[in-house]
């Protein structure tokens, strides 16, 4: 796998502490502990949920930023942080990944990669999900 650097700064979250469920564009989310639902860029269409960190302090894989002025936390605003990309595009095919959602069985049928978050350096095979090319390419970059 290689690493992957983001350009998403700035991403509007909102914190559900209650249990929720919704239906993304890959399948079913359930977060029975609560989830930081990611809004799109009308800050009120809901795109997906994100599970939530040990402390509840930010979505998992994101990082909450500050004022670079007076050093204060803006809340509900938050960087994605690198995630890990294998080399292999795959097309027109089931696959079964474990998420921070659980299982998930995804219908590939566009290019898309397997991606997953760091871990102390290292990728989480246990918080990877499926991407297209299409989005990667709009978000990301490859680390050199």
């Amino acid at each position: 796998m290689k690493k992957a650097i983001s350009n998403q700064k700035s991403i509007r979250f909102v914190w559900c502490p209650k249990p929720v469920a919704i239906t993304a564009s890959w399948g079913l989310q359930e977060a029975p502990d609560g989830a930081f639902l990611k809004l799109q860029d009308d800050f009120v269409t809901v795109s997906h949920l994100v599970q939530p960190n040990a402390d509840k302090t930010a979505p998992i894989g994101w990082e909450p930023i500050y004022n670079p002025e007076n050093g204060e936390l803006i809340p509900g605003f938050f960087d994605k942080k690198d995630i890990w990309v294998a080399d292999v595009v795959l097309e027109n095919q089931q696959f079964n990944l474990k998420t921070a959602d659980g299982p998930m069985s995804y219908d590939i049928t566009e290019p898309s990669y397997i991606v997953c978050n760091d871990k102390n350096g290292e990728p989480d095979l246990e918080d990877s999900w499926v991407m297209t090319v299409a989005t990667f390419s709009k978000n990301y970059v490859l680390s050199e």
